[in-house]
């Protein structure tokens, strides 16, 4: 059990749940991100406090509370890709690869406002939305990767 995963739900088979969850007073003043099913670099993401018009025209979505006290490195946001190869299920055999990816907004992370949640390049990690941004800066190989938006 990992605590620090947020509450989903894919509405297609979930929407019950999700209205059941809105009506709780633990969702009171929550915010949300919808992703779209088929969607890719950034494409279609919306994060609201107003779920419930959203996702009545949103059938092929997941949609999750919105981690509003992220980690931060250097007061980014920032996503993590491991690299894993299971090379058998049966008798579990793991390999994971030495390398991985980091990938950081280019702006500084503020908790999501009314005045701040179209503001992409704070709340996504997408390398596609922020390479865009004139913060975007390529990994230096002189600093061992320890620099840049992708790491």
């Amino acid at each position: 059990y990992y605590c620090f995963f947020p509450k989903t739900w894919t509405l297609k088979a979930q929407m019950n749940d999700f209205r059941k969850y809105l009506n709780t007073s633990a969702a009171h003043g929550k915010t949300f991100i919808f992703k779209p099913n088929a969607g890719c670099q950034g494409k279609g993401i919306v994060i609201t406090r107003t779920p419930m018009e959203i996702a009545e025209e949103a059938d092929e979505t997941v949609v999750q509370e919105y981690i509003s006290n992220p980690l931060l490195i250097s007061g980014k946001k920032f996503d993590m890709r491991v690299y894993v190869l299971v090379t058998s299920v049966r008798h579990l055999s793991v390999h994971i690869f030495n390398e991985g990816l980091v990938r950081l907004c280019t702006e500084d992370y503020v908790k999501p406002s009314g005045s701040n949640m179209d503001e992409q390049c704070v709340h996504l990690t997408n390398y596609s939305v922020n390479k865009l941004s004139d913060k975007f800066f390529v990994t230096d190989e002189e600093t061992g990767g320890s620099t840049g938006s992708k790491r």
